[in-house]
């Protein structure tokens, strides 16, 4: 992750912190998808070769090989896939949380009067209610 360091760098323009959390957190992404595909690669190579070396058959080193093969690629899918649903479960909850803010904060901006119910006032017992604007 150095990318990360580099990233706090100042630079030309200001960010707020949640468009610096975000590029931040793509930035990981981006760089888990292209390791785990470069060692899926490598790891498909290095088999060929360890099925080369042994002198295993044609057909049973083929076999062999398309079975470690779908095992590899079936691990990598479902690690990204765990990731990048993580990520994008995440980004609908705050989508739905900031929608709920927005509500909240619209219905008080309209002023809209409330009841408010006063305990015993001084007047001997008598409760009393009254509209009152927040």
């Amino acid at each position: 992750m150095m990318d990360a360091m580099f990233m706090m760098l100042p630079g030309s323009q200001e960010e707020s912190m949640m468009s610096f959390f975000f590029k931040l957190l793509m930035q990981y992404i981006i760089n888990l998808t292209m390791g785990l595909i470069g060692a899926l690669f490598f790891f498909v190579y290095n088999v060929y070769h360890l099925i080369v070396s042994y002198g295993e058959p044609m057909l049973s080193g083929l076999a062999f090989f398309l079975l470690v093969m779908m095992a590899g690629l079936a691990t990598v899918g479902t690690y990204l896939g765990a990731i990048y649903g993580t990520v994008a479960g995440g980004g609908l909850f705050l989508l739905k949380q900031a929608a709920k803010q927005a509500a909240v904060e619209g219905n008080h901006s309209q002023g809209r009067p409330r009841q408010v119910q006063y305990g015993m006032g001084r007047s001997g017992g008598f409760q009393s209610q009254r509209a009152h604007m927040d």
